[in-house]
């Protein structure tokens, strides 16, 4: 019996789960690392490194425990194949104040989104000793914070629209 629990923890063990690593900026700021697929399995330390080297000392008894108690262990996520491609809507005043930005920086409105989505995930973290690239991503991000409240300032929370949900309270009081 521990025999076989031993190979079914070492074929767990060997599955291509997604780690991902989170800085938390409480309590002095620290590293969770963890895997997307199993949310219950998530480990901490001070660094990157040594959250990752926890998470995975801590994967195998993990495993193990999972499986002596009977508990689903849900597998890896099947590699997907991505087109580049993805659509999704915005309010008009922010594809305005998009396209205002993405002008006077003289780039399209794709590259300046695709900019401030990678700043986002991350990719300015790539050892890649590029810190100008990161540097404009930054003052990108900042541009569309800035142009981000001029919308917002353009359309205060009292302004109603047609068909917008203070119209709807209107119509019915």
């Amino acid at each position: 019996m521990e025999k076989d629990i031993k190979a079914q923890v070492e074929y767990y063990l060997k599955l291509p789960y997604t780690m991902t690593v989170q800085y938390q900026a409480e309590q002095g700021g620290y590293y969770i690392a963890g895997f997307l697929e199993l949310p219950d399995l998530t480990m901490t330390g001070s660094t990157r490194e040594e959250a990752i080297r926890e998470l995975l000392l801590e994967a195998p008894e993990w495993f193990e425990l999972c499986i002596k108690s009977g508990y689903k262990i849900p597998l890896p996520s099947q590699p997907s194949t991505y087109s580049g491609r993805i659509n999704f809507r915005m309010p008009k005043h922010l594809h305005r104040a998009v396209a205002v930005i993405a002008a006077r920086e003289g780039v399209s409105i794709n590259q300046y989104l695709l900019s401030a989505v990678a700043q986002a995930a991350g990719a300015e973290e790539k050892q890649d000793g590029d810190t100008s690239r990161r540097g404009k991503i930054e003052q990108k991000r900042k541009s569309l914070a800035t142009h981000v409240r001029e919308a917002r300032a353009e359309y205060p929370k009292g302004r109603t629209k047609k068909g917008s949900v203070n119209d709807l309270r209107k119509d019915l009081s």
